[in-house]
């Protein structure tokens, strides 16, 4: 038999960070890098395909991943660099929040540098927390410091050091939502479901309205098999958004956890 396929070869600057898939949506091990596909056979690479691409998060679940061409990585690399460079000077003018777009509403800027921090670490751009760190706590944002320290702790794979600085945040600013979900989403990960029940639920007394985090509350009462809280979890996001109504598996899930329970959910009659 002979083995043909094609696949990325000639690996360089690999980064491994953990995060949660774009594509699939399942949270674990991500690798960038820089290589060029080519045509094998025994997985010898004969025939090259296309040119270099730089690739962000492959996922080792689904494989999939960004493929960007290295002609046009540079100019890519030069704007999330820029932003980046116009948020540490937005730290040392004394801003705290920052408008995502011109006119729109602002965010914070700790939760800002985490994100496009994340891009730099894949491009490997940054191999360090340490000079960010050191230009938020002279600043003397103690916040935004400890998101940014979680989100490089995500990063490398180290939640319980991530959830300790998501923590940290939330009790210096317990009415922001952003530090009590993440934490709830460590939580989660790391399999610790009683804690991360609590934190989502905290998180919903902030934030009513927000359907994912009902959804991971459904998730963890349906794996608690605690159907009648499966019923009301749904019942939310039914509420909040009618169009799920039409969703056959959240139907399917729906209909089991009144089954199950016996609870009759507002919106059964209605499928």
């Amino acid at each position: 038999m002979i083995v043909f396929g094609s696949r990325m070869y000639f690996k360089k600057n690999v980064v491994k960070s953990f995060e949660e898939c774009e594509h699939c949506g399942a949270y674990g091990k991500m690798t960038s890098y820089k290589a060029r596909k080519f045509g094998h056979i025994y997985f010898i690479p004969l025939i090259p395909m296309g040119k270099s691409s730089q690739v962000l998060r492959e996922c080792k679940g689904c494989s999939r991943g960004a493929h960007i061409p290295v002609d046009q990585l540079e100019p890519m690399v030069d704007s999330v660099a820029d932003q980046f460079k116009s948020l540490i000077v937005s730290v040392s003018e004394g801003e705290t929040e920052v408008e995502v777009q011109p006119g729109g509403p602002k965010m914070n800027i700790g939760a800002m540098i985490a994100g496009i921090m994340g891009d730099l670490y894949c491009l490997k751009e940054i191999e360090s927390v340490d000079s960010i760190s050191d230009v938020l706590l002279a600043n003397n944002l103690n916040f935004e410091n400890e998101l940014v320290q979680a989100k490089w702790s995500e990063l490398t794979g180290n939640l319980d050091g991530a959830r300790d600085h998501y923590d940290a945040a939330h009790r210096q600013k317990p009415a922001d939502p952003i530090p009590i979900y993440r934490k709830a989403m460590t939580e989660l990960r790391s399999k610790r479901i009683e804690a991360a029940e609590s934190d989502f639920k905290k998180y919903l007394q902030l934030v009513p309205d927000d359907i994912q985090a009902h959804a991971q509350l459904a998730g963890i009462y349906e794996s608690q098999k605690k159907f009648d809280q499966v019923v009301a979890a749904y019942d939310e996001i039914f509420k909040l958004n009618p169009a799920n109504l039409t969703n056959k598996h959240l139907k399917k899930t729906y209909k089991k956890a009144c089954k199950k329970s016996g609870a009759q959910g507002a919106f059964l009659a209605q499928m």
